[in-house]
């Protein structure tokens, strides 16, 4: 699902962890958030199928939502994983996030998790 960033923010999120992820070509960098925005996992996935899968799968599904950039190809894996799994995701324009806040790139997954 690719929502806009007032789209995400306006969202009342009924689950209990939040994970904002950052895409790049060979990696993930991720930060698990409880419902009072405390950091309680952070850690690195490389970008390929066994890591990524391995990574879904620990997931609890029932109180987990997932936030990523739209980075086009080189999200599309985690993307299709989180789908398959019943994962609740958004994919949010990160040239819009930019734009819209005047965010640098790097401060990306920070203001995601605690917006």
């Amino acid at each position: 699902m690719v929502v806009s960033v007032s789209g995400f923010l306006n969202r009342k999120i009924m689950k209990k962890l939040t994970v904002g992820i950052d895409v790049s070509k060979d990696k993930l960098d991720f930060c698990t958030l409880d419902q009072d925005h405390r950091v309680i996992k952070r850690g690195i996935i490389e970008n390929k199928p066994k890591a990524i899968a391995k990574w879904v799968n620990q997931l609890d599904l029932r109180c987990t939502e997932v936030a990523m950039e739209h980075t086009g190809y080189y999200g599309a894996l985690l993307a299709w994983l989180l789908s398959e799994s019943n994962v609740r995701f958004y994919m949010i324009n990160p040239f819009e996030l930019k734009s819209s806040l005047g965010i640098q790139r790097e401060r990306l997954m920070r203001w995601m998790l605690t917006a």
